[in-house]
């Protein structure tokens, strides 16, 4: 993770994982850090709204090669609900379509709604402000150029819902949920439910994949140093796959992309394997076993460059 300044940016790797603050893009959250490093190269691994909070990570350099496992991890989103209030985007930063009187309704009842409808597999339809792409353009951008759009819906996992609190005209969850998941579109049915609309005025995420918030920092007034000591490695997205080591000969063919002939394998074939150099103990990148003891690339890394 040491930095080498070139003309083209600095030869940054690893994964760093910020609190993102409220009313930022996610991409100008990377962005300014991207900058901030002078970073070759970077990306994020799945958007929060401009209106949410909490735990976005950010990938450099030969960190991005493996942002799609982040993208297809689950999440957790602490979230407030704003009873008597449609939005068009479903959350408090939307146009407001429709405002309804707040039946009474106890804990139990809402208690009773998430385990019915908002727990397990479920068919889940996109908000039509979401970055969902019909015809190759999101739709977000024809709803705002007032183009009709029809809502998409999609399965997704709920590993559980559950309620933190209620207010009078708001109800806190917390939802743990699989990728693709919007959680503007459970708290508009869960007002639809309830008779009276809700929106999202508040969005907070905790986990993402295998990393959490406590382990994020602030994104204001950090010196590039602070970035870079916080920097977890590359392999810190797979820290609980098996591994597979290679001695420095069996490693060279590996890392230029060819299969490796390993001396002894009882390794299942049906897995991927972190991938070490025994004497470096140096992450060369991601392995499947295929035929008789040989050890095939899915991606690998330098990180000397």
């Amino acid at each position: 993770m040491a930095r080498t300044r070139t003309r083209k940016g600095n030869p940054v790797h690893g994964v760093l994982l910020i609190n993102k603050p409220s009313g930022s893009t996610s991409n100008r959250v990377l962005q300014q850090v991207k900058w901030q490093l002078k970073a070759k190269k970077a990306g994020h691994t799945g958007a929060l709204d401009p209106l949410a909070t909490g735990l976005l990570p950010l990938c450099f350099g030969e960190a991005t090669k493996f942002s799609q496992l982040l993208l297809d991890a689950d999440k957790t989103y602490q979230v407030t609900a704003t009873l008597g209030i449609q939005t068009d985007t479903c959350d408090v930063d939307g146009e407001v379509i429709a405002t309804k009187p707040i039946p009474a309704f106890t804990e139990a009842d809402i208690e009773q709604l998430l385990a019915a409808h908002f727990t397990g597999t479920i068919t889940q339809v996109a908000p039509i402000y979401s970055a969902l792409k019909v015809n190759g353009r999101p739709m977000y951008e024809l709803a705002r150029a007032g183009e009709p759009v029809e809502a998409k819906s999609r399965q997704i996992t709920i590993f559980s819902s559950q309620l933190d609190a209620v207010r009078p005209d708001q109800v806190d969850l917390t939802i743990h949920c699989s990728k693709g998941t919007y959680i503007r579109s459970i708290v508009d049915e869960l007002g639809q439910l309830l008779g009276c609309g809700a929106t999202v005025s508040r969005l907070h995420r905790t986990q993402h994949g295998p990393f959490t918030l406590d382990q994020a920092m602030g994104i204001d007034d950090v010196p590039d140093e602070a970035f870079l000591s916080a920097m977890l490695p590359v392999d810190a997205m797979i820290a609980d796959w098996p591994v597979i080591e290679l001695t420095e000969a069996q490693s060279v063919p590996f890392i230029h992309g060819n299969p490796t002939t390993l001396t002894a394998c009882d390794a299942p074939s049906d897995l991927q394997y972190r991938v070490y150099q025994s004497d470096s103990q140096q992450f060369v990148g991601i392995g499947q076993v295929k035929r008789a003891n040989e050890l095939w690339p899915v991606r690998v890394i330098n990180c000397n460059s």
